[in-house]
């Protein structure tokens, strides 16, 4: 993901947002609670679409050499969040067997030191 635009102008980030995605290039809007004062972030999720992000914001006309769209983006943020769900329960199992083991060590040495 690669910084785009940062704006106190959420309006102007929300119409540069809609144009991108409906382009088939996604993007992530990073708002913030107190607009005005501190600037949003406005991303695009694929490096490789980092130029043709920026040649679309300067010619709305620009071909967008490899476009995502809708479908294809929710079956890549699926595949995403199933991946990190995996990623945690791995990490949540390491972690119980790393507690189990701790106990068993602990509990050998209680019996051999005593």
């Amino acid at each position: 993901m690669k910084l785009l635009l940062e704006s106190t102008d959420r309006i102007m980030l929300l119409e540069k947002a809609a144009l991108l995605r409906a382009r088939g290039i996604p993007v992530h809007l990073e708002e913030v609670a107190h607009v005005g004062a501190i600037p949003c972030h406005l991303y695009v999720v694929f490096d490789r679409q980092f130029s043709d992000a920026c040649s679309l914001l300067e010619d709305e006309t620009h071909p967008v050499a490899q476009p995502v769209f809708d479908e294809e983006w929710e079956g890549i943020a699926a595949e995403v969040r199933e991946f990190k769900l995996s990623l945690g329960n791995s990490l949540l199992e390491n972690l119980f067997i790393a507690v189990v083991v701790i106990m068993g060590v602990g509990y050998v040495a209680s019996r051999v030191f005593d």
